[in-house]
């Protein structure tokens, strides 16, 4: 099927539903139009294309143009599209695969070879899906095992999409630098934050100084929730940062985050978490998950590399000391504070270490331990010798 002048399927109904397509070979010439234009109906659902071989060579459309116009009756649903392939100009001025509607869900993309004719930084991603409705994202998103050849113009975006996996999809045979991220999350133009996104298997080699392969905006309000898990990313800039409010990640390592909304990671015990502040680039949290400096099993936190805390294998948290000697438990996993903790209410005003405080251990407390207008609680104690305060520096017997 070929056409070189208009769109090759499109439609005056405002209802597009219960269609399939299978075992195709169309093209659109470079004076040709769409080769799917949904964007006249007010509804696409329930279609399943299968087999089919689409080609585009017209730099100005589109193989699939969904961009329904954002009217609060539009929708795309439930569509299928599996064991396919497609090509596209990489200059192209729309995506290749452009999705963009009031409401959208279950749209799943799978077993899938995406080719550029060429390779260019300008133009459109191979893969657009982003929701218009203000309150409501696009969800139940499921791309997986698809290949972006020559993706340097961007591979799969989605803006304003929730509950959605990208699995098992890769770069193949990109040798310069990308225009845009390979894989993108943002917030759309009209719609929500986007948030609870998983990336499972994936691989891109072909990042630049200027974008990266992974781009997850984490700066957006409400924005967040992502899942990053065996996946292998090659950006890195030789200051192990990316400029901007994109996120770098380098075989399943995160540097530069900014102002981090909630992010579940899976990494290897190796793996070092930084999180930045808006305080400045000085400003990072450390967080060592696993064999740091053979502390196995904890969860180690640190403050520009210092050790400040520690999670163990049992639940007890440390706070203090170094990393091969904590100092003390501040909280012991069945919520006991550990003997040696010093805990200290504080004041309106914030003020603490040098404010009442309660103690507690075995045996007397030492007059060099403590604040006074401190409360100690001894364990083996007796009459007078069970609650101590201390006053002008000494502890007295109370109770």
């Amino acid at each position: 099927m070929f056409s070189s002048t208009s769109d090759v399927f499109t439609n005056t109904a405002t209802l597009i539903t219960g269609t399939c397509f299978r075992d195709l070979f169309i093209e659109s010439a470079s004076g040709g139009g769409h080769i799917f234009n949904w964007s006249n109906a007010g509804v696409v659902a329930k279609i399943e294309m299968s087999g089919v071989c689409l080609v585009q060579k017209n730099a100005a459309k589109s193989v699939i143009y969904g961009n329904m116009g954002g009217g609060a009756s539009d929708g795309i649903f439930s569509i299928w599209l599996h064991d396919f392939e497609y090509e596209y100009v990489p200059t192209n001025s729309v995506p290749a695969i452009y999705l963009k509607a009031f409401t959208i869900n279950s749209i799943s993309i799978s077993n899938f070879w995406s080719t550029a004719n060429g390779q260019s930084a300008a133009g459109q991603p191979s893969i657009w899906i982003e929701s218009t409705n203000a309150a409501g994202a696009a969800f139940n998103v499921y791309i997986k095992q698809g290949v972006l050849e020559y993706a340097s113009s961007g591979g799969i975006h989605l803006l304003s999409c929730a509950n959605s996996i990208i699995e098992d999809c890769t770069t193949y045979d990109s040798s310069i630098a990308i225009g845009a991220p390979v894989f993108k999350v943002d917030k759309g133009t009209s719609g929500p934050s986007s948030n609870n996104i998983a990336f499972r298997a994936c691989r891109s080699t072909i990042g630049n100084a200027t974008h990266a392969d992974l781009y997850l905006n984490t700066s957006e309000s409400g924005q967040g929730s992502f899942w990053v898990e065996n996946c292998t990313f090659s950006y890195l800039d030789s200051a192990s940062t990316l400029p901007g409010t994109a996120t770098a990640i380098v075989n399943s390592s995160i540097t530069n985050f900014v102002d981090t909304a909630y992010l579940q990671l899976n990494f290897s015990p190796e793996s070092n978490i930084r999180f930045g502040n808006s305080l400045g680039s000085s400003k990072y949290y450390d967080i060592f998950n696993g064999y740091f400096n053979n502390f196995e099993g904890y969860l180690n936190i640190l403050q520009n590399g210092s050790y400040i805390g520690s999670i163990n294998p049992s639940g007890n948290f440390y706070w203090g000391g170094t990393r091969a000697s904590p100092n003390f438990y501040v909280l012991k996993a069945d919520g006991k504070l550990f003997s040696k903790s010093h805990l200290y209410p504080g004041t309106g005003g914030g003020s603490d270490q040098d404010k009442a405080g309660l103690l507690a251990g075995e045996g007397a407390p030492s007059n060099g331990n403590g604040n006074n207008g401190d409360f100690y609680f001894r364990s083996d104690g007796g009459a007078l010798t069970t609650i101590y305060q201390k006053r002008a520096g000494s502890w007295v017997g109370i109770v």
